[in-house]
């Protein structure tokens, strides 16, 4: 618990964790180089970043992790006002993280 931080009440007594689907649960997060990199660029990202022959990097993530390892990563969903080398990843397989993505 954070320094200063103080509980607001008792934990629940019939919670069970294995319903929390989305922590007991993961997904597969497909990154690869932004493509609005130069090929040069893109294969620096791919070597950076360790990708496969693909050029893609596979990040097991449970579900309810998904927002914040985009966002550690500096990935940006939707339309980004950063530059491709700001953003050098994109998402790969946006439809299939969108439901455990923080909108707005």
């Amino acid at each position: 618990m954070a320094p200063g931080a103080e509980l607001l009440g008792d934990a629940l007594e019939d919670a069970d964790p294995a319903l929390d689907t989305n922590w007991q649960n993961q997904i597969l997060v497909r990154l690869g180089p932004n493509p609005g990199l130069s090929p040069e660029q893109q294969r620096l990202v791919a070597l950076d970043y360790g990708m496969d022959d693909d050029q893609e990097l596979k990040v097991p993530v449970r579900r309810a992790l998904t927002h914040y390892l985009l966002q550690s990563l500096n990935v940006v969903l939707g339309n980004s006002q950063l530059s491709p080398i700001e953003q050098p990843l994109v998402v790969v397989n946006l439809d299939d993280l969108k439901p455990y993505v923080f909108s707005g």
